[in-house]
């Protein structure tokens, strides 16, 4: 069993191939599109400064056959480090040696701590070691995993740091007239008005958008900040995929406070074009719901939920929506969509190592 950096052309597209080798008789698996991982890897407006990088490693088996892959995300103003695109055959040595050497790299690059799996782009794609939900094909950019993964990281000696969930509730079974007299009651209590997207005014939407982003903070500053230019070229680059009902601005007296944004489920269009799936429901992945934290951001995320779903209702078709990253101590959030009927349907994990753990201490 040997270890490689991967730093040729070669051995790129080779840790790009593994999970389609290790997934292959595996249905709900569908296949992660190069460019989506590469974008990890690349140090640029979305990502990491200049000052960071990333690193990356393939284990090959004693009859030369690639075994497991990991990267490595160092952030040193904070002493964090991450792995990520963990990926492995059911064996705890190759595990072990692809987790080490990912923890000693980022021990010589200044970092004290190691979590993951995740990786640094942001706090949604590839985030989490999937440990409920097996029964059920991931959504795009969401972490699909064997199940015998939690027990290679455990047994490697790291422990739990956070829970995520991602719910999903059919449109058709939310009590849209309760949210409706609900929302109605906060727009007029709190003068909070919405806008959808329109890409004829994009500058103008980008704007509010950043606002509410620089209002909100950034609770973990492993992440970097998104410029007003990052998110109208976001916007603007899933323009095939978002039309004017799928991401609405809420605004209290003209002051921007929220954003809702959904986008179509990628995977599953992978999954209808491979013949895997021929729902006629539509599946949507929320990717964004955010409000400036004050008294008034449940109301705000109320109005904001209230005007999306109408829309889809106007449409008359079938729609699931997802919500994905949902933190297990985010009790209102949990219990706002208990109350619109959806259900949890995967769980994802992060670990950490301990402070007397390995090589980082």
């Amino acid at each position: 069993m040997k270890i490689f950096d991967v730093n040729t052309s070669f051995l790129k597209q080779q840790f790009l191939e593994f999970p389609d080798v290790l997934y292959r008789d595996q249905p709900l698996w569908t296949v992660q599109l190069g460019q989506d991982i590469e974008q990890a890897f690349s140090v640029n407006v979305y990502s990491r400064s200049e000052k960071e990088h990333a690193f990356r490693w393939l284990v090959y088996d004693d009859l030369n056959r690639p075994s497991g892959r990991i990267a490595a995300f160092p952030n040193r103003e904070d002493g964090w480090g991450a792995f990520g695109f963990f990926e492995c055959v059911n064996c705890q040595a190759t595990a072990n040696l692809l987790l080490s050497t990912a923890e000693k790299w980022l021990l010589q690059n200044g970092c004290k701590k190691m979590l993951g799996p995740l990786n640094y782009n942001d706090c949604v794609r590839f985030w989490g070691l999937l440990t409920e939900g097996f029964n059920k094909p991931a959504l795009y950019l969401e972490n699909y995993n064997n199940s015998y993964y939690e027990k290679l990281i455990r047994d490697y000696g790291l422990i739990e740091y956070e829970t995520f969930f991602a719910c999903m509730v059919s449109l058709h079974e939310m009590p849209l007239e309760k949210l409706h007299r609900v929302a109605d009651r906060f727009r007029a209590m709190h003068q909070i008005t919405v806008k959808q997207l329109s890409f004829e005014e994009l500058e103008h939407f980008a704007r509010d958008i950043h606002y509410i982003y620089i209002q909100c903070g950034d609770p973990c500053s492993r992440f970097a900040r998104l410029s007003m230019k990052d998110i109208a070229d976001l916007i603007h680059m899933s323009q095939v995929l978002i039309d004017d009902n799928l991401l609405w601005v809420a605004y209290q007296r003209e002051i921007p406070v929220g954003v809702l944004a959904f986008m179509p489920d990628l995977n599953q269009i992978l999954r209808k074009k491979l013949k895997r799936e021929r729902s006629t429901v539509i599946n949507l992945n929320g990717f964004v719901l955010s409000a400036v934290p004050d008294e008034l951001n449940f109301e705000v995320e109320i109005v904001l939920g209230d005007a999306f779903c109408t829309a889809l209702a106007r449409t008359g078709k079938n729609y699931d929506l997802h919500f994905c990253g949902i933190n297990k101590h985010n009790n209102r959030m949990i219990s706002f969509l208990t109350m619109m009927n959806a259900m949890i349907t995967t769980t994802h994990k992060t670990f950490i190592n301990t402070p007397h753990h390995g090589t980082l201490h």
